[in-house]
């Protein structure tokens, strides 16, 4: 079994990019948690409230020494490829693990934020155009 020593508390950088991986980890929870009350499609399942708290709490447990495993956690919150994830879980730098997390979770969020989007503006035409119907 490797052992990955744990990233230096003066490491500035790494530092910044656990910060992000926690700021984005919590993002993506919230935007989950938004998402589960939007209509969605039969068979879909959502992410309870208390699983999502469960999880919060975790996170926010975690300080700078655990970063990599932090890093290899959220890799497994987020929809990505196999070889996505085995991109992370295989790094031994921190610093890449983390970077390579964080870019995942941007597209992630990314992705939920503009399926957001799209949602919220559909419900509003498809309600502008009940009330247009129902005025005629």
């Amino acid at each position: 079994m490797l052992i990955v020593p744990a990233p230096s508390p003066k490491d500035t950088e790494v530092q910044a990019l656990f910060g992000t991986l926690k700021t984005l980890s919590r993002e993506l929870l919230t935007l989950l948690r938004l998402t589960s009350l939007l209509p969605r499609r039969s068979g879909a399942s959502g992410l309870t409230p208390m699983l999502a708290r469960r999880i919060e709490m975790f996170i926010a447990k975690k300080d700078i020494s655990e970063a990599g495993s932090l890093a290899d956690f959220v890799s497994n919150l987020v929809e990505a490829t196999l070889e996505e994830k085995l991109q992370i879980l295989s790094a031994i730098d921190v610093r890449t693990r983390l970077e390579r997390a964080v870019e995942l979770l941007n597209k992630q969020v990314s992705a939920i934020k503009g399926n957001i989007k799209i949602t919220s503006m559909t419900d509003r035409k498809s309600t502008r155009l009940n009330s247009s119907h129902q005025y005629y």
